[in-house]
């Protein structure tokens, strides 16, 4: 898998949109302070590719991610796998019943529909 741009919203230390374009690289390093957000986007790729962060085992990881203060986060990651473009998308909305959460697939830049456990299979 090849990260291509990865794109957050309101997730953890991200307040606001950010995109990050990978396209360029061949090779990158994330390097930075203490809580300068280096774990936070790892997190923001692994969250869109499985829809949880493996840091924080079973519990909910939207109580974790979401930015202090905000009531919606947005991630997105577009990669690719053996020539093939993909792209993800996550949105959060934290709700007075708890949250909603929405997930979207491209292939090519088509949607498709998907079952959490496919993406592993790509």
């Amino acid at each position: 898998m090849r990260p291509i741009r990865l794109e957050i919203e309101n997730f953890t230390a991200y307040k606001g949109r950010h995109i990050i374009d990978f396209s360029p690289l061949n090779f990158f390093v994330i390097k930075g302070r203490t809580g300068a957000g280096k774990s936070s986007l790892i997190d923001a790729i692994c969250y869109a590719l499985y829809g949880k962060v493996p840091r924080y085992g079973s519990r909910r990881a939207h109580e974790h991610l979401l930015s202090k203060g905000q009531k919606q986060m947005f991630v997105a990651l577009d990669f690719s796998v053996r020539g093939k473009l993909y792209r993800i998308e996550r949105q959060y909305i934290l709700s007075k019943k708890g949250g909603i959460a929405d997930s979207r697939f491209y292939e090519g830049g088509v949607r498709k529909s998907f079952r959490e456990r496919e993406l592993e299979d790509i």
